[in-house]
């Protein structure tokens, strides 16, 4: 596995380039930080790309109760 990080979609021509040689980008996306549109003109640009997984970065968990909770633990639960 060869790892390439580069520059965000919208400010360099950086990953559109790479997203015709690789086969395969996970695309990171700031929650607060990033709008539907800029994600949406992000995946068009790197569409070259056979295979794109999206990774939801910096999300709240406390804004939206409708895709439920998930968490995981390690250790002894101390219980009184």
């Amino acid at each position: 596995i060869i790892i390439f990080d580069s520059l965000p979609c919208l400010v360099s021509s950086e990953p559109v380039i790479l997203s015709s040689l690789v086969g395969q980008t996970i695309f990171v996306v700031a929650a607060s930080d990033t709008s539907r549109s800029q994600v949406e003109s992000s995946l068009r640009l790197i569409s070259a790309c056979p295979s794109v997984s999206l990774v939801l970065n910096k999300a709240d968990p406390h804004l939206s109760e409708q895709f439920g909770k998930y968490g995981y633990g390690y250790g002894q639960r101390n219980e009184k």
